[in-house]
């Protein structure tokens, strides 16, 4: 587990040397390097994830004609094939997406929050970010991720045809990236504060899976097809352990707040209103996703706005010192906890240290952490929707 900790804790180091009076060109340099290894780490995963089980078997059965042929998402197998047709494995082809995707996002962040060295400790520390995306890897989204980085300056920058261009190349990846088209429109947020602490207040306290559902219930009556088609993502909903008063959601709670207090700050930067709006959606969703697990990556999307504003809002609060003290130890405990509960994680393992051995048959290597995960918690590791009846009632 250590070994996710290393560009985690050397980032977290660097951004104290800045007050010293080392060379700026010196303390570049290490941040460059402590990059390149946190891509080792992060990206270099050779067993551990999830995803990658299912994408192998796709990888090594796919023709260009499949590709072309696939309902959605064509560009994503198109790509995949056209690595395949090149006659390259399936991890050397995996770990070239995620070093491309990496490096867009690490300059995406490191733009957006003008060069902060806690900003890429909340992008490698926190367990939803690079873990999730890189060492979990949704492979698609990921993708759909990257590319989605990319269009941000041609929203600010007012290019509605190359921005158009892009997200749909997103969407050709997942289908997630349509959710840009209207963010197009949305170039600020003028609610006056207290309006906008309101309106998350309730929102944050109301919203919830039982609150879905009883208008779902409302609706079946009047579109029962509608409801029957979304049969699955109802089940899943139904059985979420959704707890109002879960770390998590109070701590994403009191951030927003926070932010929304000391968003004068924020929005006196360079395209700081913008940066102000993509952080309220980024909170929106991310307590949207907290109700319609379905939907539950679609805050990741503005994840480098978020970085940018809790940098922000880091450096104009008050007590800065405290509350950059409850930000290492929550990012720090959260994904320790993360790392600790999951096959996904542990044991360690890594392709580029495996270069030159024996290849690990496919079998034992989609056995090998979930077989670690039995022996530690004896009983193998189930994903949350693994366990759902489909046979129950949808709205009972």
């Amino acid at each position: 587990m250590i070994v996710y900790y290393i560009p985690i804790l050397s980032i977290l180091f660097l951004n104290y040397l800045y007050n010293d009076k080392l060379d700026l060109i010196a303390l570049k340099g290490l941040q460059y390097c402590i990059i390149f290894l946190a891509f080792f780490i992060f990206c270099g995963g050779y067993m551990t994830g999830s995803d990658w089980r299912n994408y192998e078997l796709i990888y090594n059965s796919i023709t260009i004609n499949q590709a072309f042929q696939m309902p959605k998402e064509q560009l994503f197998y198109i790509y995949m094939a056209i690595f395949k047709y090149a006659k390259i494995e399936f991890f050397p082809f995996l770990i070239i997406s995620k070093a491309i995707i990496f490096f867009l996002l690490i300059n995406s962040i490191i733009k957006i929050s003008q060069d902060d060295n806690f900003a890429l400790f909340i992008f490698f520390g926190y367990y939803y970010f690079s873990l999730f995306i890189f060492v979990d890897n949704p492979l698609r989204f990921m993708m759909a991720l990257g590319i989605v980085s990319i269009s941000f300056n041609k929203i600010v920058n007012n290019k509605p045809f190359q921005f158009i261009i892009i997200i749909i190349l997103a969407a050709l990846f997942h289908i997630s990236a349509l959710i840009m088209f209207p963010v197009y429109l949305i170039r600020k947020i003028n609610f006056p504060k207290i309006v906008l602490i309101v309106l998350f207040s309730v929102y944050y306290i109301i919203f919830s899976p039982n609150v879905i559902l009883k208008i779902l219930q409302a609706l079946y009556n009047i579109f029962p097809i509608f409801i029957l088609l979304m049969r699955s993502y109802i089940l899943k909903m139904k059985n979420l352990e959704y707890n109002l008063l879960s770390i998590g959601l109070i701590y994403n709670y009191i951030i927003i707040i926070l932010i929304i207090i000391y968003s004068d700050e924020i929005r006196a930067k360079p395209n700081g209103d913008f940066k102000y709006a993509m952080t309220i959606i980024y909170f929106v969703l991310f307590k949207l996703g907290s109700v319609v697990p379905t939907i539950s990556r679609l805050n990741l999307l503005f994840m480098p706005f978020y970085i940018s504003s809790v940098c922000s809002l880091l450096k104009s609060i008050q007590y800065k010192k405290i509350f950059e003290i409850i930000l290492i130890v929550y990012i720090s405990l959260a994904t320790y906890e993360t790392i600790n509960q999951s096959y996904v994680y542990i044991p360690y393992s890594n392709y580029f240290l495996m270069l030159g051995k024996s290849e690990i048959p496919y079998s034992i290597r989609t056995e090998f952490n979930k077989k670690y995960y039995y022996e530690k918690y004896g009983k193998m590791p189930e994903d949350w929707h693994e366990g759902i009846d489909y046979s129950q009632d949808l709205l009972q």
